[in-house]
This record gives C-alpha cells, structure tokens and sequence, in this order.
C-alpha cells in the first residue's frame, strides 16, 4: 500500500457560500483523495462538483494516523471553521517522530474573507441573541433608543481619548445597535417592515447618489462644490417647506443652535431672533448670539464648552488629591442675593469662543440621522452621556 507524498490541510472561510473557491484550490481537489472530519456544507459542494469526499470522525490523533496511512499521492483534508488546529498538531508530531522520510505537511487557503465579512457573524450572533436571551427578546425600537444615543456619546469620548482600542470598541456598540435596531424591525409584520440588508442597501444607494463626482460624471473643483452638490441633491430628495425642517430638535443646545443657524445660511434666510421677555430668555439670546460668532471665527461652541467642562473635572479631580488643608472660617453672614442676568457687551461674550483653537471648525455632520452624513456641514460636538450602561447588559 502506498503512503501520500503530501498532506495539505485545506482552509476555507466560513462566511462565504461553500464551493466558492479559488481556481488552485479546485485544481488541487481534482488531483487528491478527500477528507473531512464532518458533513459540511463545503463537503456538499466539493461531491456535487465531481470529487468524493470521505468522513472521518473520531479525535484527532486518529485522523491523523489515517491521513498518514492513506493510499494516495495526495491528501486534502477539510478544515473546519477553527482550522482544525488539534489535527495539524497530531500531524506534526508523528511526522517528526518518524525516522523515515514522511509526506509533507502543506497549508492552502481555498477561500479568503473580503473586507467587511465579519458583519456576517454579527448579523449570526444578533439573531441567536434575539431568539436565546431573554432580556434581548424584550427590547423594542423604545426600549433601545437610551443605548443608541448613549453609544454615541461613549464613541465621542473615545475619539476624545485617542485611545484606538477604545474607538474599536465603542465602534463596534454603535454597530451592535444598528444590528439590533435591524433585527427588531425585520420581526415586524407590517408592510413597511425592513432587515439588515435593506438598511445597508439603502444607504449604498444614497451614497452613490449623492457623490455623482466619484460614481458619476459630475467634476467638482473642491470639498465645498462637494458640499453644495450634496445639499442640492439632498433638497431634492426631501422636497422639504423650510430649510429646517429635518434638524434633530433633541440635539445638545448649542449645537442645536449652529446646525440651524448654517441651515438658514445655506439657504439665503436671514432672520432675527425674537428679543426675549425674561431673564431666561435672555440668557437664550446671549448664547445663541455667542454660538454665532463662534461660527463666524470657525469654532464648535459646543464642542469648546465640553472641553472646558473637562479641564474643570480635572481641576476638581486634581483640588481633590491635595492633602487637606484646615477648613476656611465659616461665614456667619447672610448669603448676598444672586444678581439678576444681565445682557453681557460684545467683547464679554466673545472671549469664551476665543479662547479655543481655530482647529475646531464645524464638523460634516447633519445628525438628522447617522446615514444622512453630510460631507461638511456643522458642528458635532455632544453632551455627557448618561448613567445607564449602553452595552449588552445582560
């Protein structure tokens, strides 16, 4: 009985539909004996494309002595899912046991994953979660929507950080709500239900549509031709009475604030803002106003007042650190009454934008929702998020 000149250990990806495989792997197929350690789908393949494929089942170690043993030139085992690593060990050592010369011991990649399929598995794993975990069974669209906004708030922290495993991360729970945002939705029996696929589909098709400079015939001349086409695009798509209508009114004020002061820009409406009848409302006018000359010098007002937040947490933090120092007399006089708001003079008010860096223009994105991404646009910075934890608690 012969002995095999050569054992190739075959691996293919698990993520793509069996049988779909490269032109060296199929040649090499058609020259070999074939072996698997169970009925897969890629068996199922190979055996309707021509070749056989025997089963071996037992523990590695006793594949591997039959795959020493088999009376072929040429050995094709088909690794599994996990590679099949325990085989390729129990191989290894018998061959180098061996005091006569053995079979060579190859590896050859069938198949490989294209960028992105790993959001197979997600899509695999939110399914399971739905239809195993009880606490993920109960979740609606209302139920989720706390998580999604706090996951982004947490993705902005991490950018903040600029820690990247971080982002990797807090990126990925963005994507989990998505998956789950999905999955919920393709339970639905009504008619305007939708799943995964249709999500992404749609958004491929918006991007294409609003870059006719790349998957068209459109020449732009730079960033802001960009931006103008996409507007104009957009405009058209929505067919909207106001050029605010659309803007998130939940958004953190003062973003809230630029994004509808550079919609009204864009669109040629000057307004003025009604003067205010109370303190409150003046306070109102002063920080509008403030967020307008922000816009005008190129800064995120949003984004500076949450950068000097945190400069004040860790000047708390670090005033905390300090040994204790003997506490302060007490005041035993009356608290004076807090002085009513006053409207502060231009140069009062402009000294909080100054002080950030010009860096920090206003971002592109139009956060009416996370595919409606406008190439340049408006401010985004975020607010704190908040206490409930946004990952798969349970």
């Amino acid at each position: 009985m012969g002995r095999p000149a050569r054992i190739v250990l075959l691996h293919t990806s698990p993520r793509l539909p069996a049988g779909l495989l490269t032109a060296r792997a199929w040649r090499l197929l058609a020259d070999a004996t074939v072996y698997a350690g169970a009925e897969t789908p890629q068996a199922a393949a190979i055996r309707a494309a021509g070749t056989d494929v025997t089963v071996l089942a037992g523990p590695a170690s006793a594949q591997a002595d039959a795959l020493l043993a088999a009376d072929a030139d040429t050995v094709v085992w088909l690794a599994g899912a996990d590679g099949d690593g325990p085989l390729g060990q129990a191989l290894a050592e018998r061959l180098v046991a061996r005091s006569d010369e053995g079979p060579v011991l190859e590896a050859e990649y069938g198949s490989f994953d294209p960028p992105g399929a790993r959001l197979l598995d997600v899509v695999a794993v939110m399914d399971r979660l739905r239809t195993s975990c009880p606490w993920d069974r109960e979740q609606t669209h209302a139920s989720l929507a706390p998580y999604l906004l706090e996951e982004a708030y947490e993705t902005i922290d991490a950018i903040d950080s600029g820690e990247r495993a971080h982002l990797r991360e807090e990126l990925g729970d963005v994507l989990f709500q998505v998956a789950f945002h999905s999955r919920v939705a393709a339970e639905s029996t009504a008619a305007d239900r939708f799943d995964v696929d249709d999500v992404a589909g749609e958004l491929v098709e918006k991007l294409v549509r609003r870059h006719p400079h790349v998957f068209g015939d459109v020449s732009v001349s730079g960033a802001d031709e960009v931006v103008a086409n996409w507007d104009e695009i957009k405009r058209a798509e929505k067919a909207r009475d106001s050029s605010v209508d659309g803007v998130p009114l939940a958004q953190p004020a003062l973003q809230l604030a630029a994004k509808l002061q550079s919609r009204a820009e864009r669109a040629g409406v000057e307004a003025v803002l009604p003067p205010a009848a109370d303190p409150d409302g003046e306070l109102g006018t002063q920080l509008f106003e403030l967020v307008r000359r922000s816009r005008a010098a190129g800064l995120d007002a949003e984004a500076a007042l949450r950068r000097a937040a945190l400069r004040y947490a860790a000047a708390v933090r670090a005033a905390e650190a300090e040994p204790a120092t003997a506490a302060p007399p007490v005041d035993t006089e009356p608290a004076a009454a807090a002085p009513a708001v006053e409207a502060e003079s231009a140069a009062d008010t402009e000294s909080a934008a100054d002080t950030e860096s010009a860096a920090d223009t206003e971002s592109a994105a139009d956060t009416e929702s996370a595919a409606d991404t406008e190439p340049a646009a408006d401010t985004a910075g975020t607010t704190e998020a908040g206490a409930a934890d946004a990952r798969h608690a349970p």
